[in-house]
């Protein structure tokens, strides 16, 4: 069965769906979904709406692109009167973390919580029906493998550099098979969610929508790792799976476009019976299919100093894509962002600088050097290609055109009201 037309019968399922558990496991990249959850429902290659958190959660759950919803960093904001799943009348709303956010105290004052403005953090037993749950899962995110139980030791949240400084040596084969338990235990987690929504008797009434908010870099070239600096296919592709008793288990949507995040808010709603504002990017993929291509989005601001000299650059990550490949377009100066390249690695401490530094202590001069050109060729080209995409550069062009167009449109809009006395 297409995945699309089993989607479709949802729509007339009985009992209606009343619910919905969206669960997004960190820096899943959509070749490492695993097997287990693809068979549970139906499966959609996505496309990010950032690189990174900050971005991309708004745009799952406002169906806006980042320029229109205005949170570009984690000291943004969602205005006030955008509608969310998150503030939907009717619903009674979670933002659930369980190992992600460990320092924020009170537990419901993270970072996340604030920038979608949403205060409620209740756990999937304790949500009263109906409801609307959203989980952020540490999935894959560095520190791989954590939390290292069986080790006798384990990594903080944020030990990412220290991770990659001990464990660099060990090889991208290692790092990947430490990422990959990390998916493992995240789905764990996932599989526990399930079981609370069997045992509250919710299963026939519930939409579970499996996802990530962005990928992750393990290697690839030259050694890049981690996300949020570079738009190519292990970070901006992700899967999405959509599981309902009524649904067919893995069935893979290919072909004929793509699932965005955008798409989230107006086909969850659509779902739901409800319509979503005019004003979203996404659309109902039940309704009206999939999208030809996805945008993605990420402010970019770099320091670093070199020879003596501090460097600054401000910019943007853009990029356009369909189900086979995309182009990226950069904002800013070349050679700043080249001079940033070559600075970062051997004064940087990312993860990826370390990871190379690291390397640097090792046999084989020439392959390292090969390393660092390759990483600094992604990282400074002003244009990138990524696979076989089925349209132009100046297509891509045209698109990115086009969303700058409805944002400012949209501010324009949210001045005015706030002008006449309207909330923001």
């Amino acid at each position: 069965m297409n995945g699309l037309e089993a989607m479709r019968g949802l729509c007339a399922c009985s009992p209606r769906i009343e619910n919905v558990v969206m669960f997004v496991s960190d820096s899943l990249r959509w070749d490492y979904l695993p097997r287990s959850v693809a068979d549970r429902g139906v499966v959609f290659k996505t496309v990010a709406s950032s690189l990174f958190t900050g971005s991309s959660f708004p745009s799952m759950v406002t169906g806006l692109h980042p320029p229109k919803h205005g949170v570009l960093n984690f000291f943004d904001r969602l205005g006030k009167s955008t509608t969310s799943l998150l503030n939907l009348d009717g619903y009674n709303t979670s933002l659930w973390n369980e190992n992600t956010w460990l320092n924020c105290d009170p537990p419901h004052a993270t970072p996340l919580h604030r920038l979608l403005r949403q205060d409620r953090r209740v756990p999937l037993e304790d949500l009263p029906s109906p409801f609307i749950y959203l989980e952020d899962e540490k999935g894959g995110h560095c520190p791989y493998g954590w939390p290292f139980e069986e080790e006798g030791y384990k990594y903080e949240e944020w030990e990412c550099v220290r991770f990659i400084r001990e464990h660099a040596c060990d090889g991208r084969e290692v790092l990947r098979r430490y990422y990959a338990r990390s998916i493992e235990r995240s789905v764990q987690v996932f599989e526990r969610r399930l079981q609370t929504l069997e045992r509250r008797g919710l299963t026939d009434r519930t939409l579970v929508v499996f996802t990530s908010d962005h990928g992750e870099l393990l290697g690839e070239y030259g050694g890049h790792f981690g996300h949020g600096e570079i738009a190519c296919p292990e970070v901006v592709y992700v899967p999405t799976v959509f599981i309902h008793p009524a649904l067919p288990g893995g069935v893979y949507c290919d072909g004929g476009g793509v699932l965005r995040h955008v798409d989230f808010f107006p086909t969850i709603m659509g779902l739901l019976g409800r319509e979503a504002p005019s004003s979203v990017d996404g659309v109902d993929t039940v309704e009206s299919g999939s999208a030809r291509v996805g945008y993605n989005h990420k402010e970019t601001t770099v320091r670093t100093a070199l020879m003596g000299v501090r460097l600054h650059h401000t910019g943007r990550e853009i990029s356009v894509w369909d189900e086979n490949g995309g182009y990226v377009c950069r904002t800013g100066s070349s050679l700043k962002r080249l001079l940033l390249a070559i600075g970062k690695a051997f004064r940087g401490n990312g993860i990826t600088e370390v990871y190379l530094r690291q390397n640097s202590k090792g046999p084989g001069v020439l392959p390292l050097l090969k390393d660092y050109f390759k990483v600094w060729w992604y990282y400074w080209n002003p244009r990138l290609r990524f696979g076989r995409p089925g349209f132009t550069i100046e297509d891509a062009a045209a698109v990115i055109r086009k969303v700058d167009l409805d944002a400012r449109t949209a501010t324009l809009r949210r001045l005015r009201r706030l002008k006449t006395g309207g909330s923001v």
